[in-house]
Protein backbone atom coordinates (compact mmCIF):
# COMPACT_ATOMS: atom_id res chain seq x y z
CA UNK A 1 0.00 0.00 0.00
CA UNK A 2 3.05 2.59 0.72
CA UNK A 3 4.31 2.11 -2.97
CA UNK A 4 0.95 2.76 -4.37
CA UNK A 5 0.56 5.75 -2.36
CA UNK A 6 3.84 7.42 -3.55
CA UNK A 7 3.37 6.26 -7.10
CA UNK A 8 -0.38 7.43 -7.30
CA UNK A 9 0.55 10.53 -5.66
CA UNK A 10 3.51 11.39 -7.31
CA UNK A 11 5.60 11.63 -4.33
CA UNK A 12 9.68 11.65 -4.59
CA UNK A 13 11.24 9.37 -2.40
CA UNK A 14 14.23 11.41 -2.39
CA UNK A 15 12.32 14.67 -0.51
CA UNK A 16 13.12 15.11 2.17
CA UNK A 17 10.17 15.35 5.11
CA UNK A 18 11.94 16.66 8.84
CA UNK A 19 15.18 16.44 7.25
CA UNK A 20 15.14 12.90 6.22
CA UNK A 21 13.86 10.91 3.23
CA UNK A 22 12.01 8.02 3.46
CA UNK A 23 15.43 5.68 2.77
CA UNK A 24 16.19 7.50 5.71
CA UNK A 25 13.43 6.62 8.10
CA UNK A 26 13.20 2.94 6.84
CA UNK A 27 16.95 2.56 8.15
CA UNK A 28 16.12 4.30 11.40
CA UNK A 29 13.08 1.99 11.76
CA UNK A 30 15.74 -1.10 11.30
CA UNK A 31 17.17 0.52 15.01
CA UNK A 32 14.23 -0.09 17.18
CA UNK A 33 13.94 -3.67 15.87
CA UNK A 34 11.81 -3.10 13.51
CA UNK A 35 12.72 -4.76 10.10
CA UNK A 36 11.53 -3.08 6.74
CA UNK A 37 13.34 -4.87 4.45
CA UNK A 38 10.83 -5.28 1.57
CA UNK A 39 10.10 -1.31 1.88
CA UNK A 40 13.50 -0.45 1.65
CA UNK A 41 14.00 -2.52 -1.34
CA UNK A 42 10.76 -1.12 -3.22
CA UNK A 43 12.38 2.69 -2.06
CA UNK A 44 15.33 1.70 -3.53
CA UNK A 45 13.96 0.26 -6.54
CA UNK A 46 11.34 3.38 -6.87
CA UNK A 47 14.46 5.51 -7.15
CA UNK A 48 15.29 6.48 -3.91
CA UNK A 49 19.10 7.94 -3.52
CA UNK A 50 20.95 5.68 -1.12
CA UNK A 51 23.55 9.11 -1.42
CA UNK A 52 21.59 11.67 0.13
CA UNK A 53 22.56 12.74 3.49
CA UNK A 54 19.79 14.11 5.99
CA UNK A 55 20.15 17.16 8.00
CA UNK A 56 22.42 15.82 10.77
CA UNK A 57 24.51 14.72 8.10
CA UNK A 58 23.83 11.30 7.96
CA UNK A 59 23.31 8.68 4.77
CA UNK A 60 20.61 6.05 5.55
CA UNK A 61 22.98 3.47 5.67
CA UNK A 62 24.75 4.95 8.97
CA UNK A 63 21.44 4.16 10.88
CA UNK A 64 21.41 0.53 9.38
CA UNK A 65 23.25 -2.55 12.04
CA UNK A 66 26.74 -3.36 10.11
CA UNK A 67 25.55 -7.38 9.71
CA UNK A 68 21.64 -6.72 8.76
CA UNK A 69 20.51 -7.01 5.19
CA UNK A 70 19.42 -4.08 5.07
CA UNK A 71 22.60 -2.81 4.94
CA UNK A 72 23.53 -4.99 2.15
CA UNK A 73 20.97 -4.13 0.01
CA UNK A 74 21.61 -0.13 0.38
CA UNK A 75 25.64 -0.85 -0.28
CA UNK A 76 24.52 -3.06 -3.16
CA UNK A 77 22.63 -0.03 -4.24
CA UNK A 78 25.13 2.63 -3.75
CA UNK A 79 27.25 0.00 -5.64
CA UNK A 80 25.43 -0.01 -8.49
CA UNK A 81 24.63 3.47 -8.79
CA UNK A 82 28.57 4.55 -8.30
CA UNK A 83 29.40 2.75 -11.92
CA UNK A 84 26.40 4.87 -13.52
Amino acid sequence: PIFEHIRDYHLDPNKKRNGKTLLHYAAVATRSGVWHTGLVRGLLEMGADPFIRDDEGQLALDYVDAKSEIRKMIRAAMKSRSKK
